[in-house]
């Protein structure tokens, strides 16, 4: 069974949850600072796993 969005064809299952401006913000930081620490640009392919 496939849990989360499937990779660019939107056919899978996924699930789904609204979430707001504050939320929104965090994830935008945390993202920054993911890229400026592992040197990633614009149309890098990259990994992540979450715990």
């Amino acid at each position: 069974m496939i849990r989360g969005a499937r990779h660019r064809t939107g056919g899978g299952k996924f699930s789904r949850r609204v979430i707001n401006g504050r939320q929104i913000e965090e994830g935008g930081k945390a993202l920054s600072s993911f890229c400026l620490f592992n040197r990633t640009i614009e149309k890098d392919t990259f990994l992540v796993w979450v715990k």
